[in-house]
């Protein structure tokens, strides 16, 4: 990847070992010996192969590393600065910690990929669920991370004027936080939020239990 001009700090790389078992996606043959399509390489699968070197040649496929290009709005170095070549790898990293920003108040920001593009969104205490300001809503749909498709209700409606009406919803196919992923999260759209998005933690658990 870093060969086809991708930057490495774009690169996310994944160790994976056992507690990931690896389901082959084609036949493959390691070490002489055969491994069929849809085989899942659990603990369980591999003590039931016959012999040791049949066993060491699973454990092997098991062992890989998966690569991860993330955020679509990367901003790329200038062109005079060196590229290091160097990616860190871990084997089962702590996936399930993000980084978090703490500003004045103890106000809590978090990094969320939408559709691609970071997105900081300052966690909500009083939990009133998903909230795009408008300026933050007019760049997802300016950017094409979200289309007029994705509004719910007349989209002529909603959209009229070249601006997006208050109370605006719209679902967000793709929510990330990390390493967790989330499907059609319904956000709103608030006009009495001048900037920013704010969420509540009823968000947050749909990707799971968390702590702060």
């Amino acid at each position: 990847m870093i060969d086809r001009g991708i930057d490495p700090e774009r690169l996310v790389a994944k160790g994976y070992g056992e507690r990931v078992p690896r389901v082959l996606a084609k036949d493959v043959r390691k070490d002489g010996f055969l491994f069929k399509t849809g085989t899942r390489l659990t603990e369980s699968y591999i003590d039931s192969l016959k012999t040791t070197p049949e066993k060491e040649a699973a454990h092997a496929l098991n062992r890989r590393t998966e690569f991860r290009v993330l955020s679509k709005d990367f901003v790329p170095k200038p062109k005079n600065k060196e590229i290091t070549q160097k990616v860190d790898i871990k084997i089962n990293p702590e996936d399930n910690i993000v980084a978090i920003e703490v500003g004045r108040g103890n106000a809590v920001t978090i990094p969320v990929i939408v559709h691609g593009i970071t997105v900081k969104i300052m966690l909500d205490r009083n939990d009133r669920g998903l909230i795009f300001s408008l300026p933050e809503a007019q760049k997802l749909l300016q950017s094409g991370a979200i289309t007029k498709d994705d509004f719910i209700g007349d989209a002529n409606v909603i959209l009229a004027e070249g601006s997006i009406a208050d109370r605006a919803v719209f679902k967000i196919r793709e929510f990330k936080i990390g390493p967790k992923t989330v499907t059609n999260v319904e956000a709103n759209v608030s006009h009495k939020i001048t900037e920013g998005v704010i969420m509540g933690e009823s968000t947050i658990n749909m990707l799971g239990r968390f702590k702060i």
